[in-house]
């Protein structure tokens, strides 16, 4: 899914990427427990900071609940991010 900087407004972020197939980290960090807690999956999204290309920046993820091993981390942003590594240029 291509990344956006802009937060939609005037509708939940789930139901934005869903329909747009497209999102920041906080959207699709958010849709990814909306597909999961229907099939009775236990999931969240969650936040903190991040270090890339020399900047911290804020940054969203989910994590789903696995009965024995607890809550596993799951970042719906990793193949944009993996993509944009391809292009850092060594001052970076």
């Amino acid at each position: 899914m291509p990344h956006l900087t802009a937060w939609p407004r005037g509708e939940p972020e789930s139901t934005y990427v869903h329909e747009l197939r497209r999102g920041n980290c906080g959207a699709q960090a958010t849709y990814f427990p909306a597909l999961c807690r229907p099939l009775g999956i236990p999931a969240r999204t969650t936040g903190g900071w991040q270090l890339f290309t020399g900047n911290f920046a804020g940054h969203f993820w989910a994590e789903f609940y696995l009965p024995n091993y607890g809550w596993i981390p799951v970042d719906p942003m990793a193949a944009d991010m993996a993509d944009r590594t391809d292009k850092i240029s060594d001052e970076e």
